[in-house]
């Protein structure tokens, strides 16, 4: 099996340090980004987690430099960040062949993953997981909050909408929604009634539809990149976690 390398610091100065491990995932040894702040750094050779841990699911692209950058940016804000490699190395900037690696990717294996993250971080340390995404990685975030027990609070920005009632009902962690009104998949009137039915069902959720934007609004790559909504986003978000992972 590969070996994890040492931690590093993520910038000369930093406080955060980071470094790549290998999950196990129903047999499979799955290379993941794992970020933490300097303060949660163990005995040498050992890694021990700090008490809130995020797991970061990244979008269609891949996991690119961006998505390490959200992981070491919620380090700094004192949270383990880990995002595991769902595409076996593959990452690209090409829109169709990224569309193409979305369309592939074993729904099944990701679930996998994505619980094989989550017991990762509780086996060394964690007292509380979320999790977190950015499209396609939102989607995959809102559904293990439906599928799995694993996590404790779940962030999604502008993935896809869970819209069964039955779906809706399994999420027992408080969840927090980040969308735009003018998304090309995502119609605001759907996220209103994902929204009201969450309220409805009595569930834990802050669900904001961001006027006159569109889709990957948050993503500096891309055209829809909005600097003022992306902040208050991502501020909603470790606002969120602060809220509902911190002991």
């Amino acid at each position: 099996m590969p070996q994890a390398a040492a931690l590093q610091p993520a910038h000369p100065q930093s406080t955060v340090q980071s470094k790549q491990i290998f999950l196990q995932s129903e047999g499979d040894s799955v290379a993941a980004y794992l970020a933490m702040p300097v303060e949660s750094r163990a005995a040498a050779g050992e890694t021990r987690v700090g008490d809130a841990a995020i797991i970061v699911v990244h979008s269609r692209w891949g996991l690119d430099k961006w998505t390490k950058r959200r992981c070491d940016s919620l380090a700094a804000a004192g949270f383990t960040a880990l995002a595991p490699d769902l595409y076996r190395s593959e990452v690209t900037e090409d829109f169709m062949t990224a569309h193409e690696l979305e369309r592939a990717v074993p729904q099944n294996r990701v679930r996998q993953d994505l619980v094989a993250a989550a017991l990762y971080l509780r086996s060394n340390g964690a007292k509380k997981t979320g999790i977190v995404g950015w499209s396609m990685g939102g989607t995959f975030a809102l559904r293990m909050a439906s599928e799995t027990k694993a996590i404790d609070a779940c962030a999604t920005n502008y993935g896809a909408l869970i819209t069964t009632e039955a779906a809706l009902k399994n999420i027992t962690v408080p969840v927090l929604g980040n969308y735009a009104a003018q998304d090309f998949g995502i119609d605001s009137a759907d996220v209103a009634t994902f929204r009201n039915t969450l309220k409805t069902l009595g569930k834990t959720a802050d669900v904001k539809i961001y006027p006159n934007l569109a889709h990957a609004f948050a993503s500096p790559e891309s055209e829809a990149y909005s600097d003022r909504e992306a902040k208050d986003a991502w501020q909603r978000t470790i606002f969120f976690f602060r809220r509902y992972l911190r002991p």
